[in-house]
């Protein structure tokens, strides 16, 4: 049991905030990455898809087990440019609540109704759920969530049946892979992000990849623009190019990719481990054959059995300076952006977004560090009726 709370009048668990995310680009700056950015600066070449941009794709090819990789300057306007290059613009789309919004925001800015799937345990769509949309979506947007991969078979099926393009959302799944194959090979096409909270990171950054040849040839020119060597223009673009000092960044990292998945799941395994024995805290179910990258780890508090809610854990631990988040809460159909006309039941998803705590996870970190994180945690169920109290007291 862990000392003297310190919401209680303890000290802090941690001198230091204990940050929720870390981000290892200190482990690109080798003397290589100081070479090949030099030679970009002195090259004058800083964008319009150079060599590092196309080596990191090359790189990331081989990686995927995929045709085509294109880089882009985010993730965001990976999807929107991808959902243009298929000519999904004006139509309807079957999409999770439980995601980041910026799964909202590429539908919003290709002009596509939102009609909202509510997810299983695996906190992905539930496929059995879109038989009510028969007829009614033009295409699925499913998401990895926390590097989770979705029932991809039962999608696909879905989609075939339906006539209808599966993009994933897999801006967390860089590194996560599905009985061995790697995330990127599924669906019409999949949509990464490499932004600074993600396994690797370019500093900002996504990816797409796709099987579709033609599909590829059209995404890169919408990233540039929507123009033609000649400047002729057949279609609106964007300037979605990743820069070449994204792309020097990315090199460094991705060779680490591997070593950050196994050392995230370690760690996850970890933290269920110590926390498995706490009543009223659950955890997202990994799918059969996946391994998830954990881009996120996040507890799900049930205040009836943990003895408080999710909201007086996270400030508990915001005394013992442990950072944490609640991703994803609000859930998108609450946000006033995206809220749909009409009311939606979402059972799943309102309860985990009631219940979402996310825990900090990082590529490399200290396992006694975890310890003290769940410590606390115990401590504090162990304590619910004084921490209740004082933080009654608070407000």
């Amino acid at each position: 049991m862990a000392d003297k709370l310190a919401i209680l009048g303890g000290s802090p668990a941690f001198e230091k905030t204990f940050p929720i995310i870390r981000p290892s680009a200190d482990e690109a700056a080798t003397p290589e990455l100081s070479k090949r950015m030099q030679a970009v600066l002195q090259s004058n070449m800083l964008s319009n898809v150079g060599i590092y941009v196309r080596k990191l794709e090359e790189v990331l090819e081989r990686k995927l087990q995929v045709d085509h990789v294109i880089a882009t300057s985010s993730c965001t306007l990976g999807l929107i440019i991808t959902l243009q290059a298929l000519g999904l613009r004006g139509k309807r789309v079957a999409v999770p609540s439980f995601t980041f919004n910026a799964t909202g925001l590429a539908c919003y800015w290709t002009g596509n109704e939102l009609n909202y799937v509510d997810v299983d345990e695996t906190l992905t769509v539930d496929p059995k759920l879109l038989a009510t949309l028969r007829g009614k979506v033009d295409f699925l947007l499913p998401v990895h969530l926390y590097g989770n991969p979705c029932d991809v078979d039962a999608l696909r099926d879905w989609g075939a049946k339906e006539k209808a393009p599966v993009v994933y959302d897999a801006a967390h799944a860089l590194g996560s892979s599905l009985r061995g194959k790697p995330i990127g090979g599924f669906g019409t096409a999949e949509v990464f992000s490499l932004s600074p909270t993600k396994l690797i990171t370019t500093g900002e950054g996504g990816l797409v990849t796709t099987n579709d040849s033609k599909l590829a040839d059209r995404i890169r020119l919408l990233r540039n623009y929507g123009n033609h060597p000649d400047y002729t223009c057949d279609v609106p673009g964007l300037n979605a190019r990743m820069s070449e000092i994204n792309a020097v960044v990315g090199l460094e990292m991705v060779g680490h990719l591997e070593r950050y998945v196994e050392s995230r799941n370690r760690y996850v395994e970890r933290y269920k481990r110590k926390l498995d024995s706490i009543p009223g805290i659950e955890f997202q179910q990994i799918r059969t054959g996946a391994r998830s990258g954990h881009k996120d780890f996040s507890a799900f508090v049930n205040p009836d059995t943990f003895g408080m809610d999710r909201d007086h854990l996270a400030k508990a631990l915001e005394a013992e300076r442990i950072s944490t988040k609640k991703y994803f809460f609000p859930p998108m159909h609450d946000l006033e952006a995206f809220r749909p006309k009409r009311t939606v039941s979402l059972p799943v998803t309102e309860r985990a977004s009631r219940r979402v705590l996310s825990l900090p996870i990082h590529n490399v970190m200290r396992e006694s560090d975890i310890d003290r994180v769940t410590d606390r945690i115990e401590s504090i169920h162990a304590h619910a009726p004084e921490v209740r109290q004082r933080l009654g007291s608070a407000t």
